[in-house]
């Protein structure tokens, strides 16, 4: 286990998928700033952040009468170059190439009948270089474009519309090649119909008139670019026939068929109206109908995320100048979220996602599907952010646990995230029988346990050695005081054993060096980092010096799957300590002050981060507890509480961090999950002084002074949930305290430390059994309730004392003595 003997502590922690779920709309068309001009048959087109309408009236450069260009940006707009030297054209098409080109195609001149050259047009230069011809059958007018995914541009249908004569034929352009290439024709003869790319690799085209124009059409042909097939019964018919409207891909993976002309050929009714088709359940609904109706307008889709309609004509042939628009936005799409997490009961925690979409967008946590609220939840906790991309639940309490998703609304729709699972992590009930083992040595002049695992302890003895008095000796037990063995590596003179893990002891020696001093050399000794492996091996130990050169104090205080982490100091009694990790297999250790401090130790480790403290620089040191973030001192983490003097991590398990506030005299056991915000105070009501120095699963060991008296303690995450185990010990112990705690599967614990022998007036190494692991009833540990328990408890009759209260209704009584013979052995 992991555990820290420096109490100098004290005085000083995805991309997923978007679904849609219905349909929000954003509100009514819009008016924008009309044109400088009445504008039909003209073409939009988005390009380099402006809006341009290109072709048809207003005519411009008198005889010549060329088609005029506008540009709008922002809500301004601005006259472009016209397309000259093409005359009066109607029934132009035209779009951005796969050369970020504007591409001018069709059309006639409506004074001689010529049909218009192909042109790449430039807003500020006008019409420039002409591109390939179209093929000799493409019809020159009333025919559909559109731009499929790798920007070619199509010619569909065409001819005389309601004049009849309409075509079949389809042609597409590529700028790369500079060529017209034939593509299948649609089955069906169509012109005035409109067209756009489903930005899923096809080509839709919607209504139309029929083939000799005698009836408008609701069919919707869908060309596969693949496969280069069309098909009619892939797309639902639209809810009315229409020509004459334009269809534009919103950002919300809709459809938007806009306006038109609708009714019987020649008596037909100008429409205002909005079909959207929905691609991701192919559907048809009604949208907000534009404020005014139009047919022969240019739309296009802005990088605003607003569908734009320009001009056209109204009912009675009325050319317009006005302009509207519509928002159409990306559907809220899940970037990141938090991942499933396993907090501890009674720690806050948040739950974040990063949602990208067309703003504003609407956010609401549910829990199990139900949508939650700001304030107290049904589990227990507190609540706050329902209603914003990240929740925080104070206090996390067992029924808050389960399954959390984030709901996101925007004008396209509604999209839920993948649930974030929350699983509880309840800490096991601290045991309330306890049996104690005194470890201290015969050999010894005091003692003390530092940590503990799997039936063995380790720690320190204090005797004298050679001409050295009181000098600590590593030792580990096996849960018995005859079972202490001193470990002292050969020609040391001692030291002390901080943390275990398998088969690896970890702590410091006395490491022997040359010293010259009154004209002799002597041998010295200076206190240094070590390991001894092979513990338990039964073939020996091997002891290994770790200390870093140029560094003269060394200390190795503990080590989890095989990193050990610790601090060093230049020399004695000088300020300059640096936490330290030494990284398996060759353990070659480095520094690791962060800049700005004058010191730093690492008395932690866990899922790869260390943990300790950090002085401030001189003058006026603070010791801050402090994350160093995958062993690495570059981005550490600053865990000191807001208000406090000092602060200090000891020890550190699954998530939680434990240690101490303030300086000696008003020291405080704490807990943290991570940072310093989520500080808590373990701090027993009434002591005058408390400290952590341990936690292994949710359970957090240490001492608590009453009295003025030192008292061993376990905590499960709050300082209400203390329970004091001095009181299992034999009444000549005045004091006590827990250096490391071992929680098992099934529920039962050990804890080992030191408490303070009155009557032999030393500190002695002692071992805590809970009572899950012993008889109940067998007071004195040897596995069998006898005359030798009855014994002690008959002596403790009419007292408190807890180590005989069986019931722990506070008093040692008949009920206790039920209890002990019923367990007679």
């Amino acid at each position: 286990m992991r555990t820290s003997l420096n109490r100098a502590i004290e005085s000083a922690v995805t991309v997923v998928a978007f679904s849609c779920a219905g349909i929000a709309w954003a509100g009514e068309w819009q008016s924008v700033t009309p044109m400088p001009g009445a504008k039909h048959h003209a073409i939009g087109v988005l390009r380099a952040g402006a809006l341009h309408v290109i072709g048809g009236p207003p005519w411009v450069n008198r005889g010549d009468a060329d088609a005029s260009a506008f540009t709008f940006a922002g809500t301004t707009w601005s006259s472009a170059s016209p397309v000259d030297g093409e005359g009066p054209v109607l029934g132009l098409g035209g779009g951005i190439d796969n050369l970020d080109r504007i591409i001018l195609f069709g059309g006639i001149n409506s004074e001689n009948g010529d049909i218009a050259a192909g042109k790449v047009y430039d807003p500020t230069q006008g019409a420039g270089a002409s591109i390939a011809d179209r093929h000799d059958n493409a019809p020159s007018q009333h025919f559909a474009t559109a731009r499929d995914g790798e920007g070619r541009l199509y010619s569909i249908g065409g001819g005389g519309g309601a004049q009849g004569t309409n075509s079949t034929f389809v042609e597409r352009y590529s700028g790369t090649t500079n060529s017209w290439q034939t593509v299948a024709a649609i089955p069906a003869a169509v012109a005035d119909a409109c067209a756009c790319y489903d930005g899923a690799g096809h080509v839709l085209v919607f209504g139309g008139f029929n083939a000799n124009g005698l009836a408008r059409t609701n069919d919707v042909w869908r060309f596969d670019v693949a496969s280069g097939l069309w098909n009619n019964a892939a797309v639902p018919d639209m809810p009315v026939p229409l020509t004459n409207a334009a269809a534009v891909l919103g950002n919300d993976h809709r459809i938007y068929v806009i306006g038109g002309e609708t009714g019987p050929v020649g008596t037909g009714t100008v429409v205002a109206t909005t079909y959207v088709l929905n691609l991701l359940d192919n559907t048809w609904s009604a949208a907000p109908s534009m404020s005014v109706p139009r047919r022969d307008f240019a739309a296009v889709l802005g990088n605003d995320d607003f569908i734009y309609a320009f001009g056209g004509t109204s009912t009675g042939g009325i050319a317009l100048a006005s302009a509207e628009r519509v928002f159409a936005p990306t559907c809220p799409t899940f970037l990141t979220q938090t991942a499933p997490s396993e907090p501890w009961l009674g720690q806050t925690i948040s739950l974040s996602a990063s949602v990208g979409g067309g703003t504003p967008i609407q956010f609401r946590w549910k829990h199990a599907g139900v949508p939650l609220n700001d304030g107290p939840s049904e589990g227990g906790g507190t609540l706050a952010g329902t209603l914003t991309p990240t929740l925080t639940i104070t206090s996390i309490a067992p029924a808050d646990a389960g399954a959390y998703t984030l709901e996101a609304t925007n004008a396209c729709g509604v999209a839920e995230s993948p649930v974030i699972t929350l699983a509880i992590r309840v800490p096991p009930a601290i045991p309330g029988h306890w049996t104690t083992t005194n470890l201290h040595p015969v050999w010894a002049k005091s003692s003390g346990a530092a940590c503990v695992e799997n039936g063995r302890q380790g720690g320190y003895a204090v005797m004298d050695v050679a001409s050295y008095t009181n000098l600590q000796q590593p030792v580990l037990w096996e849960g018995t005081a005859a079972s202490a063995a001193n470990i002292t590596p050969g020609g040391s003179v001692g030291g002390a054993v901080y943390d275990l893990e398998g088969d690896t002891a970890v702590g410091s020696w006395w490491w022997p060096f040359q010293c010259y001093s009154g004209g002799q050399w002597y041998t010295c000794y200076y206190w240094q980092a070590s390991r001894w492996t092979g513990v338990g091996s039964g073939a020996g130990l091997v002891h290994s010096q770790l200390q870093v050169s140029g560094w003269d104090i060394g200390y190795a205080r503990v080590i989890r799957d095989g990193v050990i982490g610790g601090s060093q100091t230049p020399e004695e009694g000088l300020p300059g300590a640096s936490g330290i990790v030494w990284m398996p297999p060759s353990y070659s250790g480095w520094p690791m002050n962060p800049i700005g401090s004058s010191s730093s130790v690492v008395s932690a480790l866990d899922a790869g981060d260390a943990f300790g403290a950090i002085q401030t620089p001189y003058p006026g040191p603070t010791n801050h507890a402090a994350i160093f973030p995958n062993g690495s001192a570059a981005n550490w983490i600053d865990l000191h509480p807001s208000g406090m003097g000092a602060s200090g991590i000891s020890a550190a398990d699954e998530g939680q961090q434990v240690g101490g506030t303030g300086y000696y005299s008003d020291a405080k056991a704490g807990l943290w999950f991570g940072s310093a915000a989520s500080h808590r105070s373990l701090h027993p009501a009434g002591a005058e002084r408390s400290g952590a120095y341990a936690c292994q699963l949710g359970i957090q060991a240490g001492y608590a002074t009453v009295g003025g008296l030192e008292h061993a303690v376990l905590w499960a995450g709050s300082a209400e949930s203390v329970v004091d185990l001095h009181g299992f010990l034999p009444s000549n112990f005045t004091a006590s305290s827990i250096e490391d705690v071992e929680v098992h599967t099934d529920g039962s614990m050990v804890a080992v430390g030191a408490a303070y022998n009155a009557d032999a007036g030393r500190w002695e190494a002692m071992l805590w059994t809970s009572g899950s692991d012993q008889l109940l009833g067998d007071l004195d540990g040897d596995g069998a309730v006898s005359g030798a328990d009855l014994g002690i408890l008959l002596g403790a009759w009419g007292t408190a004392d807890r180590a005989a209260d069986l019931n722990s209704d506070g008093a040692v009584d008949g009920a206790d003595l039920a209890i002990l013979l019923g367990a007679w052995m």
